[in-house]
């Protein structure tokens, strides 16, 4: 509680000598809530509540506000475009006439021309496969990225993994990236309501091929325990994996849930999986612990720097090593245990208010 009282007391001393108004790109109220603008979202509603007055969200005027992003913003509706379009012209040219004040991009976009502002790059995977994206997206952020790279005070990333691979691909100072973790939005323990109405492994992710669902249900149809399902949460796998894989009867399907739903699926999962070949960060998994579901995860890098000794390591390329440490972990009581505990204890290393509260202290060290 102290520590929380200290944040806080900065903060406030930090919001009395910095510029009276800071501007967050807005754009992603206008999109659904999941990922990058999951990130935007919650830095953005810890920003405000540390000064409401401070921080002012610009919207495209002619797009709606989605219903699902609930907080009481002090947002401003402009310009003429929607969509990049938007964010390249309308956004500069009205913060121009605003005499240039800061402005803070969360959603791995930025107006390039636009020079007094930080922006957030989560990570650079549209570098890493070109598979994993459409030739549309990956050449688009391949060009926008460098851009805004180039003419941004301040690099936002959301590891230290994706901090060296900034630094090494685009040989830039280190000050100039700053990590700023990501957190758990789900409830998590306090909330947990395990009913254990049917035993099931847990997938939560998108429709990229990097987040590795395939091998996942290789791995689960030939598991020998067949009274277990596995619930898909997020991902449309038409778009993944045959016909004869999605008629699968004991992989169930759901294309969206709310953050209740969420967490009570988190907290009466045997395990959630998370097989990917690549992430910036990875939230499930995070928030997976803070609900005390026990967590499988793919040893790459970045995962071993956000999880350390909280979870099982399993090679993603592999199914027989994805299915033997499944059945090993559906085994071991002992180890689900250790795991539940760990996890809950590394879930509280991470808030979205010490977030935002580091983004509030790189403002306050440009504005001296």
């Amino acid at each position: 509680m102290s520590h929380c009282i200290g944040l806080h007391f900065y903060t406030i001393i930090n919001l009395m000598i910095m510029p009276s108004t800071i501007y967050i790109n807005g754009r992603f109220l206008t999109q659904k809530l999941s990922g990058v603008q999951r990130y935007a979202f919650e830095i953005s509603k810890q920003l405000s509540l540390f000064g409401k007055r401070n921080f002012i969200l610009l919207v495209p005027s002619k797009s709606s506000i989605r219903e699902e992003y609930n907080f009481l913003f002090n947002i401003q509706k402009i310009g003429s475009n929607t969509g990049h379009l938007w964010e390249q012209i309308d956004l500069p040219q009205y913060l121009k006439k605003k005499k240039n004040p800061l402005l803070i991009n969360l959603t791995n976009s930025a107006p390039i021309f636009y020079e007094n502002k930080f922006s957030t790059i989560h990570d650079l995977s549209v570098f890493e496969n070109n598979e994993w994206f459409s030739f549309k997206y990956r050449t688009f952020y391949k060009f926008l990225i460098p851009k805004i790279i180039k003419t941004s005070k301040k690099i936002l990333t959301d590891s230290h993994f994706s901090k060296g691979e900034i630094i090494k691909k685009y040989n830039i100072d280190t000050g100039n990236v700053n990590v700023i973790y990501c957190a758990s939005s789900i409830n998590g323990i306090n909330n947990i309501n395990k009913d254990n109405l049917e035993d099931y492994l847990l997938f939560v992710g998108g429709l990229s091929k990097r987040k590795n669902l395939k091998n996942l249900i290789n791995a689960f149809i030939e598991l020998s325990n067949k009274n277990i399902k596995l619930k898909v949460i997020g991902a449309d796998v038409n778009h993944l994996v045959s016909d004869s894989i999605n008629q699968y009867s004991n992989i169930e399907y759901i294309d969206d849930v709310s953050d209740d739903q969420l967490t009570k699926l988190y907290s009466n999962a045997k395990m959630l999986v998370f097989p990917s070949f690549y992430e910036g960060f990875g939230l499930p998994p995070l928030e997976a612990m803070s609900c005390g579901c026990p967590v499988v995860i793919s040893n790459i890098p970045v995962l071993r720097e956000l999880y350390e000794n909280s979870a099982l390591y399993i090679n993603p390329y592999s199914v027989e090593d994805i299915k033997n440490t499944i059945s090993n972990l559906l085994n071991d009581n002992n180890l689900n245990n250790s795991l539940v505990e760990r996890g809950l204890e590394q879930s509280k290393k991470y808030s979205w208010e010490k977030s935002a509260d580091q983004i509030i202290h790189l403002i306050e060290d440009i504005s001296k």
